[in-house]
């Protein structure tokens, strides 16, 4: 194998633990920050939530 032929790996998953709570927010996290909601307060959120 040369240098043109080396292989990428693409991970399916991202970085991180897979069992992280947050993971099964991303979609509302993403809509409150473009709502102007702060890290910070999306963070206390999560702190809360079950």
């Amino acid at each position: 194998m040369n240098r043109n032929d080396a292989i990428k790996l693409v991970p399916s998953e991202p970085p991180g633990r897979n069992s992280r709570k947050e993971r099964r927010f991303a979609p509302e996290m993403r809509a409150l920050r473009a709502q102007g909601y702060t890290f910070e307060a999306i963070r206390l959120a999560l702190a809360f939530s079950p």
